[in-house]
């Protein structure tokens, strides 16, 4: 759990991209959230061809949903390296795959807190279920803060100019909004903790499952009998039933009493643990923006 993706810490998002000055020598078809807040920087091309192959408005909104939701804290709405602090940089990246795998990735970061997404959009088979996974959108499959900045060189980049405060007003606007798996996934995914809960046959467990979005396609659930913490992901999307169906959905178990720490100092290179405030964060993404649901063991 001691990573990049698990259970996080809250980063900032940008919430639109290429307004009425980015244009190409046709017009664009593309239409920002808020055109007067961010607009290409420099290939004017590029930036819009990066910001489709995104998904567009939806999916750069999303992203920035699940990045307030998740990672985001107090200092972020006050540290910023002042050279790019109102920049986003974008780019497509090539990762090392078989050759029946077309799958694609993209970079997304925000130079001015030291955050960098990496995102990929699957499109491969599995031979041995005859199953093609392919997602409609790209999915994190990477976020990590400092370190990862300080590699990226803004040359590399198409570099996008934003508003950031304009940006943060938004997402506080955007605060609220939660969108819940379907009612076919919350069964499957009750009836799974019945089998892996640790609790007596016939007893009530009570669920809470967090809002999600379809960029992270992860699910987190909690138990509150067992005072247990569930994070479901998979490389298929969730919303789809191939991604249940064929094969047991994927699941970290994480205990709240005996595996939070304060400090993964406490505990160096265990996965195993979860830091209070990440445990936090999820608690009120299940218990105050989440849906409760009853299950009889």
């Amino acid at each position: 759990m001691n990573n990049s993706r698990a259970l996080p810490l809250l980063v900032l998002a940008a919430l639109c991209l290429l307004g009425p000055g980015c244009q190409t020598g046709r017009r664009t078809s593309l239409t920002a959230l808020f055109p007067e807040l961010i607009h290409a920087h420099t290939d004017h091309t590029e930036a819009a061809a990066l910001f489709d192959e995104l998904g567009g408005e939806p999916a750069f909104l999303d992203l920035c949903r699940y990045l307030y939701r998740w990672h985001l804290d107090e200092h972020d709405f006050t540290r910023f390296a002042t050279e790019h602090r109102d920049q986003l940089w974008l780019r497509r990246v090539q990762m090392v795959a078989d050759a029946q795998d077309n799958s694609r990735y993209l970079e997304v970061v925000f130079p001015a807190i030291g955050v960098m997404v990496t995102l990929k959009k699957a499109d491969y088979r599995i031979p041995e279920l005859k199953l093609a996974v392919k997602s409609d959108g790209y999915r994190i499959i990477r976020l990590c803060r400092d370190t990862c900045r300080q590699a990226a060189r803004r040359s590399d980049f198409a570099v996008l100019d934003l508003d950031i405060h304009a940006l943060y007003e938004r997402l506080f606007e955007l605060r609220l909004e939660t969108q819940f798996p379907s009612e076919a996934l919350q069964a499957h995914v009750s009836a799974d903790l019945a089998r892996r809960a640790d609790a007596p046959r016939d007893a009530p467990m009570t669920l809470f499952f967090a809002p999600v979005h379809t960029v992270d396609n992860e699910l987190w659930v909690f138990w509150q009998e067992g005072k247990q913490l569930f994070r479901y992901s998979s490389d298929i999307d969730l919303a789809e039933p191939a991604a249940w169906t064929h094969a047991p959905l994927d699941a970290a178990a994480y205990d709240t009493v005996t595996q939070t720490v304060v400090s993964f100092e406490e505990a160096p290179g265990d996965n195993r643990f979860v830091t209070r405030d990440q445990v936090g964060r999820a608690l009120y993404n299940c218990m105050i923006l989440g849906r409760r649901r009853d299950h009889v063991h």
